[in-house]
């Protein structure tokens, strides 16, 4: 096993809990863990992972989804109702592939998925990752500096999130910003500082060029489009495309 070691330096004795019913597996990741300089918390269900979680708040909760007592979807929405809880980043382990299933842990509020067997290096990046990115989220109103991969990052996340709500349209800037852990002005200040645009011009904007790649495939009409990418009439779609790309959506249509 290669692991990136050690821990960065945001990342170094913070507190990790591991949620997993296979016994093997739970003091595996423990020793590996430990070993690696970070605390480590460890429980057998989701029930009593969650009293260890009001006990004890970790800084990031990795937990499999297929338990007894409580699964892992059920402890993720209790975790995410606690106060503090939707600061605390979460990973969903699972044996199951497919798709929906992803969609479904991210719904419910998980920050990242991993599938089993999974590499244990490839987990402790993502725990490093997640653990940088909410120590950038704690001083986004004190000193947000810019960090190249940090930022790019936070951009990736948001841009998954913003593509798996298009359609259902729950992108309101309240939402949005405390799925990611932010305060509404935090969210506007770091959009504006990475891409000189307001939060809403910069929704309006992913949304037409998502609406844009998706025309180019000629395989929806205009009206399938306005809705995939959100939009509620097809005049207020056509009227805001032409607005960014200067012709209307049409002329895309062969």
């Amino acid at each position: 096993m290669a692991f990136v070691s050690p821990p960065t330096s945001v990342s170094v004795g913070k507190k990790l809990l591991f949620v997993e019913d296979e016994k093997g597996l739970r003091d595996t990741l423990r020793e590996i863990f430990l070993n690696l300089g970070y605390t480590v918390e460890v429980a057998e269900h989701g029930a009593a992972a969650l009293e260890v979680f009001k006990e004890r708040q970790p800084d990031l909760v990795i937990s499999d989804v297929s338990m007894p007592v409580m699964d892992g979807y059920q402890l993720l929405r209790q975790i995410k109702a606690l106060p503090g809880g939707k600061r605390i980043p979460v990973i969903l382990l699972t044996a199951k592939a497919a798709h929906d299933e992803k969609l479904h842990g991210l719904e419910e509020g998980a920050n990242d998925y991993v599938t089993k067997p999974f590499d244990y290096a490839e987990l402790q990046l993502r725990i490093e990752n997640l653990l940088s990115l909410a120590n950038s989220f704690q001083h986004e109103g004190k000193d947000d500096e810019p960090n190249d991969e940090i930022d790019s990052f936070f951009l990736r996340n948001l841009n998954q999130y913003l593509e798996k709500n298009l359609r259902e349209g729950r992108l309101e800037l309240d939402l949005v910003a405390g799925t990611f852990r932010l305060s509404p002005s935090g969210l506007q200040k770091k959009i504006k500082r990475l891409t000189n645009k307001s939060y809403s011009r910069y929704v309006r904007e992913y949304r037409l060029k998502r609406a844009h790649e998706l025309l180019m495939t000629n395989q929806y009409s205009i009206g399938e489009v306005a809705t995939i990418v959100g939009f509620s009439t097809n005049s207020y779609f056509s009227e805001s495309f032409r607005d960014l790309y200067g012709f209307v959506p049409s002329k895309l249509i062969s």
